[in-house]
């Protein structure tokens, strides 16, 4: 489980540490505060252990590009990282390099983005910067790639090097590789091909039909795929017809998109943005309670955005049922982009919900 968080010249994120972690994390704050930015790095970091999003078919670097650019050009999305990736960088100083710092207990992951790599100029351009005994520093890159910074004299890459890299950080690095995140942009198209396969092969997707049927679709029976155009297309089955997932309305929908990636990882991280979207509340409160039964049964560690304060107010309820650790923390970036993040305490949100404050307006007092 990762236990904190250092992100460094990260889109608007000048640094911001986020310590204390536990199995559910809630992240509040008001827009821009870098609480996706947060989600971005853990899932920027994973790229260097599996770099193809397994869900998307897409690798991970340019997806977070293509995220964040609503209007897509004529480039497809190796053209969009070489033109865009520039906002990834803080002020797009690509002179800086983005560092990302995952820490599992005593160990660390010291992750580099780099704009500008000379040795290596069609390399992806992310490094796990690999501390010596002897000093110095060694930047690593799957199956073999080696690099030492120029800032740095070079120093000797012992011949055991790689080995002792993958096997002293074996565990570590499967869990950031298997990381998934789950936002608005995910698609009914990316369950059928490469989701529900899976699902359907261990019979998982009974548990996406009891979520549907617990407050989304009473009537739910089965989902499967139906012929749709000259092509086979994900349905429920409902009592008197079958609807294209599709055409569910938004809530249901986006419920069955986040629940079914979710319901085949393990032994990972969970990136859940902003999932209150299009959710009434008991819907919000099915949707959460099946995430949280999912991470606590497959060793899942929960990060969650959100505006919403009914969102905070039911995780904490379910993890409290579950006996899960919760933390909510409070984001707050200041003008030189320096984050700022406060840990509230169960007590602490109590208080001051009975004293009438929010607490996600706590920047104005």
């Amino acid at each position: 489980m990762i236990s904190s968080v250092y992100v460094e010249n990260l889109r608007g994120v000048k640094s911001c540490r986020v310590g204390n972690l536990t199995n559910v994390n809630v992240f509040i704050g008001r827009n821009g505060a870098g609480k996706s930015t947060l989600l971005e790095a853990i899932y920027i970091a994973s790229a260097w252990a599996s770099p193809i999003d397994a869900v998307r078919d897409t690798p991970k670097l340019q997806y977070v590009i293509a995220r964040r650019r609503r209007r897509r050009g004529r480039f497809g999305a190796r053209r969009e990282w070489e033109k865009y990736r520039d906002v990834l960088w803080f002020n797009k100083n690509t002179d800086e390099e983005i560092k990302i710092k995952l820490r599992f207990g005593e160990k660390e992951l010291d992750f580099r983005l780099m704009y500008h790599q000379p040795q290596f100029p069609d390399a992806p351009a992310l490094w796990l910067a690999v501390p010596l005994n002897s000093g110095g520093i060694i930047y690593y890159q799957r199956p073999s790639r080696f690099w030492s910074p120029p800032t740095k004299p070079p120093p000797l890459i012992p011949a055991d090097f790689q080995i002792r890299v993958e096997e002293g950080l074996r565990q570590e690095l499967e869990f950031v590789g298997n990381v998934l995140l789950l936002d608005s942009r995910l698609t009914p198209q990316d369950l059928e091909l490469r989701v529900w396969p899976k699902l359907l092969d261990r019979r998982l997707d009974m548990l996406i039909v009891e979520m549907l049927k617990e407050e989304y679709e009473i009537d739910a029976d089965d989902i499967t795929y139906k012929p749709v155009g000259g092509e086979y297309v994900l349905a429920l089955k409902l009592k008197n017809t079958t609807v294209e997932i599709d055409a569910l309305g938004d809530g249901a929908k986006l419920a069955v998109l986040y629940a079914s990636p979710l319901a085949l990882v393990k032994n990972t991280a969970v990136l859940i943005e902003d999932p209150e979207t299009h959710q009434h509340p008991a819907g919000l409160r099915a949707l959460m309670s099946f995430a949280l039964k999912i991470a606590k049964r497959q060793n899942l560690q929960l990060f969650i955005t959100t505006h919403s304060m009914e969102l905070v107010n039911i995780v904490r309820h379910l993890a409290r049922e579950l006996d899960m650790g919760i933390h909510v923390y409070f984001m707050e970036r200041g003008p030189d982009g320096v984050v700022d993040v406060r840990v509230l305490e169960e007590v602490d949100v109590d208080i001051l919900q009975k004293m009438g404050l929010d607490p996600r307006f706590l920047y104005l007092v």
